[in-house]
């Protein structure tokens, strides 16, 4: 199941009633959303006394307005203060094994791409994510279209051994692939076909399928996709970021 690409540009935090929080009440010490860390609890009630917080309290009569406001500065203050900002339910095990893996495969991906010195000799221009479904598994894809470069060694050096030492993909010269042998399910790839195009991606293999927190109803793509987006993936990714990547979401 294809799930919808989402603009990785955008910073809002969209789905607050992916929290299971009760927007008609505004956010309080007893309105802590089930699904925050009990960990960053001291990050909640330092963004609730911030001044940030209390000028926008001050300024709207709007609740839901004031939840995007306390959960933007909770999810900022947690990245700061390197506080993971979420938890699963101890009840949802195949969520919980999904994490693992993702948190597994991001420091696995952040360590090859530091140190094989990719963003020494590129930078992204832009890029987006995917996410595919299907009854087994879940497929994380990030692709970005590097900034113009001229550099006529690059073919080259992506074989450079130890490191990036990545391989022409069969039928596709021009398409270099590095599997990452040391994590199950990690492939890093290089698109060179297009002269000006040049794309840089990484596809990540979770064995585990996430379960969508409510047992109510079956979710649309779009929810599904909200989920993993901001309760899964990109949480971790804003934790442990690549160096010099530029864009800060790769």
């Amino acid at each position: 199941m294809p799930v919808p690409v989402l603009n990785v540009e955008n910073d809002s935090f969209a789905g607050i009633s992916l929290l299971g929080v009760d927007d008609s009440k505004d956010p309080s010490l007893s309105t802590f959303p089930p699904t925050f860390s009990r960990d960053a609890f001291n990050v909640w009630v330092a963004v609730l006394e911030s001044p940030e917080y209390l000028n926008v309290k001050e300024q709207t009569t709007s609740t839901t307005k004031r939840w995007y406001e306390a959960v933007r500065l909770y999810l900022r203050r947690c990245e700061r203060e390197g506080e993971f900002p979420f938890r699963l339910s101890t009840q949802q095990s195949r969520n919980d094994m999904v994490m693992a893996y993702l948190k597994r495969a991001r420091l696995t991906l952040v360590k090859y791409f530091e140190d094989a010195g990719f963003f020494e000799k590129v930078k992204i221009r832009r890029l987006q994510r995917t996410y595919l479904l299907n009854d087994d598994n879940l497929t994380i894809v990030v692709e970005a279209i590097l900034q113009p470069f001229q550099d006529p060694t690059f073919n080259q050096w992506l074989r450079k051994m130890p490191l990036p030492r990545m391989l022409p993909s069969p039928g596709h010269p021009r398409v270099f692939e590095r599997h990452l042998v040391n994590m199950p399910g990690i492939v890093v790839y290089c698109d060179t076909t297009r002269e000006m195009v040049t794309k840089l991606g990484y596809r990540l293999t979770c064995p585990t399928k996430p379960v969508y927190p409510s047992s109510h109803k079956i979710p649309t793509n779009e929810q599904m996709s909200q989920f993993i987006e901001s309760l899964l993936w990109i949480p971790i990714v804003r934790i442990k970021r690549i160096k010099g990547a530029g864009i800060r979401l790769f």
